[in-house]
């Protein structure tokens, strides 16, 4: 659909741009304030935590940890899959406990020696079964660790909820701004026909 066809669309029917308007306004102003939520959330930074309490406090829900820096025996586990890299974390006892997950491609050059830092997560199913089937040897109720995942991506949605807001709010007068055009006959010509 071009876009002439969609503002005529509107001008035709100025009704579906203040309905258009409103769902978007109300999907992001939620998106937007749970996005501000985020941001308070994590306005103190990362709690500091060995992998056992990490791992205890990921299980109550979600939790904003910084783990000890990443040795280049634990590196060796790096691996990827599917555009993202997953580090998987030991317990005491050896066991996969929790994995770490990182946006893209990364290397134990960059990792080795620094925090991981995050949001620690009951794992998705999904994300589990794709461990599983890349061979790695996890518990039956594993925790996810994204270490993309904190205050600059809740800040991101704060701005990017409120263009849409904006965007929305624009498009409300939107059509019946079209729609007066096309009644006085005083718009461009494709909109008339």
């Amino acid at each position: 659909m071009n876009t002439r066809r969609l503002v005529a669309q509107l001008a035709a029917t100025p009704i579906l741009g203040v309905v258009s308007g409103l769902v978007i306004v109300v999907l992001f102003a939620w998106l937007g304030w749970t996005s501000w939520l985020g941001t308070r959330a994590y306005a103190d930074g990362p709690t500091p935590m060995d992998v056992e309490t990490a791992l205890t406090a990921g299980r109550s829900g979600e939790a904003y940890v910084a783990l000890p820096a990443v040795t280049a025996e634990a590196c060796a586990g790096l691996f990827s899959q599917g555009g993202t890299t997953f580090l998987p974390l030991h317990a005491d006892d050896g066991t996969v406990d929790a994995v770490a997950y990182f946006s893209g491609a990364t290397s134990c050059e960059r990792i080795v020696g620094q925090p991981l830092a995050g949001t620690l997560n009951p794992m998705r199913p999904a994300m589990r079964t794709g461990l599983v089937d890349a061979g790695v040897a996890i518990t039956a109720d594993p925790l996810a660790l994204c270490t993309y995942c904190g205050a600059t991506n809740a800040w991101m949605g704060v701005g990017l909820s409120a263009v849409f807001c904006l965007l929305g709010l624009g498009l409300m007068p939107l059509g019946y701004l079209l729609a007066a055009q096309k009644a006085r006959g005083d718009g461009p010509a494709w909109l008339q026909g």
